[in-house]
């Protein structure tokens, strides 16, 4: 079995959430690379591995490359009044995008855009997308945009602010995905696809996740594929779980035949580790036999020392933990990373000091 060494142990309180069960899953993908003024290299192979991606997760996907405004407000139009009730809805768009007066625009190719003032009649609005998906009878609404790249109209427009606004909409059951921080640039990279796009096409189909969880993974591949320098952001309000790829409950494969661990777990506190389950490593990490998953059994700040962890834990904040998890080296691997909640829910835990059972024996706490 392969080990997957990168899972840092933080004390989190977790939710358990019984995954919804998901309707039709359909998707537009739109594409726009040739512009007039500065045309892009990458936006068309965006969309169509975006496209292939969302089809092997099961969306129905209409793929649409280099439409005017006229074509682009359509091709919404249409795939809006296609969703039904309880369908599940995805917008990717890959291209240019702009600010104008704190709302965001999509640029289609072919504009005639020559002032700042022109954009609300030459583009296509954030606003006209998200109002027309919550109009729709769809359950769930999921918008990433490719499109905080830099403004093609720097010499044209009055304002200098770059990349796309904050979005203040408060649109339940939609998440909206940018490429970067409100005002901040995306980069286009130098290969087949946008490095956002290309972490997206990363995570996306990973299983056991929820949305979140894989936009936060994307969120750590781009901050450190730029230097530190792009920092996607979303902006979510979705009223219930959701996993694109699907979840299934892992079960494990009860002819495995792995040593049982004859010593004890000491991070948080010592407890007795279920029979067989944990591969203790003598370095201070345990492989979990069900999931193939490496643990550190110390926390950051202490030290592996005679069998035990030796010295005080350190407390970090959300950020500032998943920038210290890509640094760390430990037990001889720099490959490490802050846990997902599904990946945590996996540990035999007890919590609020009620009676639990562990997850996968009948043993009480």
């Amino acid at each position: 079995m392969p080990i997957n060494r990168h899972c840092i142990l933080l004390l989190l309180t977790l939710l358990f959430i019984t995954p919804p069960l998901l309707a039709a899953k359909k998707a537009l993908v739109v594409g726009n690379a040739h512009y007039a003024v500065k045309p892009l290299r990458n936006p068309l192979n965006d969309s169509s591995d975006m496209a292939i991606t969302l089809r092997q997760l099961g969306f129905q996907v209409t793929r649409r490359d280099d439409l005017t405004r006229k074509a682009m407000r359509q091709a919404i139009r249409d795939f809006v009044q296609s969703l039904n009730k309880g369908d599940n809805a995805f917008f990717y768009f890959s291209g240019h995008g702009v600010q104008v007066d704190n709302k965001n625009y999509l640029l289609p190719i072919a504009n005639d855009i020559q002032r700042e003032y022109e954009v609300s009649d030459g583009a296509v609005s954030l606003d006209f997308i998200l109002k027309s998906l919550a109009h729709a009878d769809s359950e769930i609404n999921i918008v990433v945009l490719d499109a905080c790249r830099d403004n093609p109209f720097p010499s044209r427009f009055k304002s200098s602010r770059r990349g796309l606004a904050k979005l203040d909409q408060q649109i339940a059951n939609t998440l909206v995905a940018f490429a970067a921080s409100p005002g901040g640039v995306s980069d286009d990279g130098d290969k087949n696809n946008g490095v956002y796009t290309q972490a997206l096409l990363n995570h996306i189909a990973t299983p056991n996740i929820s949305l979140p969880e894989m936009f936060t993974r994307v969120r750590q591949e781009v901050y450190a594929n730029t230097q530190n320098k792009q920092l996607p952001e979303e902006v979510n309000r979705l009223l219930t779980t959701v996993y694109l790829a699907g979840y299934k409950p892992y079960v494990p494969d009860q002819a495995a035949k792995i040593p049982p661990v004859s010593s004890i777990i000491s991070y948080p506190r010592k407890i007795e580790a279920v029979d067989g389950r944990y591969r203790d490593h003598g370095d201070g990490t345990v492989t979990d036999s069900t999931t193939g998953l490496q643990w550190m059994r110390c926390s950051l700040g202490q030290r592996w020392q005679n069998n035990d962890c030796v010295g005080k834990g350190v407390k970090y904040k959300w950020q500032a933990a998943l920038d210290k998890a890509a640094t760390v080296v430990y037990a001889g691997h720099s490959d490490w990373r802050v846990p997902t909640k599904d990946e945590l829910k996996s540990l035999v835990y007890c919590s609020s000091g009620q009676p639990k059972l562990w997850n996968d024996t009948g043993n009480r706490c």
